[in-house]
């Protein structure tokens, strides 16, 4: 991530993921080989906290004043604020004139070709196909998506999303402990039901696991817990495989999703 995805990061989201400043900056000095990006980021953060907060406020008004969609064109939507920045999209919460809510994906490459623009909204469009298809009959499981093609604020082409929003509060279903999700199952049969067929899809197409890409069980944050007690449900957040990187270990990957379903079936064990 380049310096302004950096700074975007902490000072619109707060980096409220990852830990305090001063102990991000210790962490990456710490090391054989010091990281770099994460000093950056912790000493943004600590000056961050330094800032009043009408300064702050004043930032994400300039920064929403640049939002590279123009929203007064699309039916009074307005951008209310950022959900998240990845590899390849910062997502926004939009809200339109009947006050429903969107999560909206803003790719950050730019096209300079229609056709590869248009090609790549195909390509996600049709990754996303395949898991509705497969996990579609699980109720609640899957939010519905569109991908398109549109011209920027300086006519650069961009690919977004548009997805319904679910929300929270979320728990990252690998991040909970063994003995607690065993609980909440138990607990829970609507729950129980939704992992149940999960794990069994992933059984009868282990392409999704074994093979690259596969689904996005990695992602942080992704396969989470909707709620708490008897309303716990189960949603996947992000409804595609992974974006795979050149400098990837396929095996490491591969290792790492037969933990995470393992990990499911071992949960749903009566």
């Amino acid at each position: 991530m380049g310096l302004e995805g950096a700074v975007d990061e902490v000072f619109l989201l707060g980096d409220v993921k990852r830990g305090k400043g001063w102990e991000q900056c210790i962490d990456a000095v710490n090391r054989e080989f010091p990281n770099w990006g994460k000093l950056l980021r912790g000493g943004m953060s600590i000056t961050r906290d330094q800032l009043p907060e009408r300064l702050l406020l004043k930032w994400r008004e300039q920064f929403f004043d640049n939002f590279p969609l123009d929203v007064n064109k699309e039916g009074g939507s307005r951008a209310l604020e950022v959900l998240g920045s990845g590899g390849v999209s910062v997502v926004y919460l939009f809200s339109d004139e009947n006050e429903c809510k969107y999560a909206v994906g803003v790719s950050k490459e730019s096209f300079d070709k229609g056709e590869e623009a248009k090609k790549n909204a195909k390509y996600l469009q049709d990754d996303y196909r395949v898991v509705k298809e497969l996990f579609g009959g699980i109720e609640g499981l899957i939010p519905n998506e569109s991908h398109l093609v549109f011209a920027d604020n300086k006519g650069r082409l961009r690919v977004m999303f548009i997805r319904e929003f679910v929300s929270g509060p979320f728990r990252d279903i690998f991040r909970i402990s063994e003995d607690e999700l065993k609980k909440l199952i138990t607990l829970n049969p609507t729950l129980s039901s939704q992992l149940e067929q999960f794990v069994q899809i992933l059984d009868d197409n282990s392409e999704l696991v074994k093979e690259v890409p596969p689904l996005d069980l990695l992602g942080k944050d992704n396969l989470c817990v909707k709620g708490e007690g008897k309303s716990a449900r189960l949603v996947l957040l992000d409804p595609h495989k992974m974006k795979m990187r050149l400098n990837f270990n396929v095996d490491e990957v591969t290792r790492k999703m037969r933990s995470k379903v393992e990990y499911l079936k071992v949960a749903l064990k009566k």
